[in-house]
């Protein structure tokens, strides 16, 4: 009896790994077969991605051009390039919104 229940036990083991491995099989020769479509797919996000971080900075340039213009005695700033990742808050932002928070704060 108990090596009965040892070959259902082995049996059943064998018909789990040998579907396993033609899944996994399957799924190998799905990615093969639509490679190309997922590349291109991929390569389509990344420019849509690309497009709206165009279309956001425009929008944002022309909102800030439209806010006031400089007045005629004011100094010339000029920017300093910074290298910042991207999702990475330049040290002069934080700075500012620590003070802005510390001002309001202090009312």
């Amino acid at each position: 009896m108990i090596i009965e229940g040892i070959k259902l036990m082995i049996m059943g083991m064998a018909t789990v790994m040998v579907f396993l491995s033609v899944m996994m099989f399957c799924i190998q020769g799905v990615a093969q077969a639509t490679k190309e479509h997922t590349d291109a797919e991929l390569k389509k996000i990344e420019e849509d991605k690309a497009r709206a971080r165009r279309v956001e900075s425009d929008r944002k340039k022309a909102a800030a051009a439209k806010l006031a213009p400089a007045p005629v005695n004011a100094p010339v700033v000029v920017p300093v390039p910074v290298s910042v990742s991207e999702g990475e808050v330049p040290i002069a932002v934080f700075c500012a919104a620590i003070a802005a928070f510390e001002a309001d704060q202090a009312q």
